[in-house]
């Protein structure tokens, strides 16, 4: 069985940030080895906790990515330019 997980965050919250980096950890752990594909999208004010080589989070987030969780960021200028007007 396969198992998919997307993690969105977009809030400049540095602590809600902490909580899906542990929620991933969590998921990752209930699953004990069970193919998946987790993938955490950050965008806003979240993205700039992926731009940032020199936060808390560095450490998690290249762990987490040797395990083969994405790691995604969008920013709002991207997201403009597709907007209807």
């Amino acid at each position: 069985m396969f198992y998919d997980l997307l993690v969105h965050v977009d809030l400049p919250d540095e602590s809600r940030f902490v909580m899906a980096l542990g929620n991933i950890n969590n998921y990752l752990a209930a699953l004990n080895g069970e193919p998946c594909t987790v993938v955490l999208l950050a965008n806003g004010g979240a993205a700039s906790f992926l731009a940032r080589k020199d936060n808390a989070q560095t450490e998690a987030i290249e762990k987490l990515a040797q395990a083969g969780v994405s790691f995604r960021a969008v920013s709002y200028t991207h997201l403009r330019a597709h907007e209807t007007l």
